[in-house]
């Protein structure tokens, strides 16, 4: 599993955004199929969260 703090951090710093964005879909293009699917599951359960 990937060690997404850095993203994290990355993504609440608003100077940061895009670094964050490049963070997450360099992790998105070395997951692997099962991993995306975790991924998309948590992205969809923290735009939930936010709505």
């Amino acid at each position: 599993m990937f060690d997404i703090d850095e993203g994290v951090h990355l993504f609440n710093d608003s100077d940061f955004f895009f670094s964050a964005h490049d963070f997450f879909e360099d992790i998105w293009m070395e997951a692997e199929r099962d991993e995306k699917l975790f991924f998309q599951e948590w992205f969809k359960f923290q735009s939930a969260a936010i709505i």
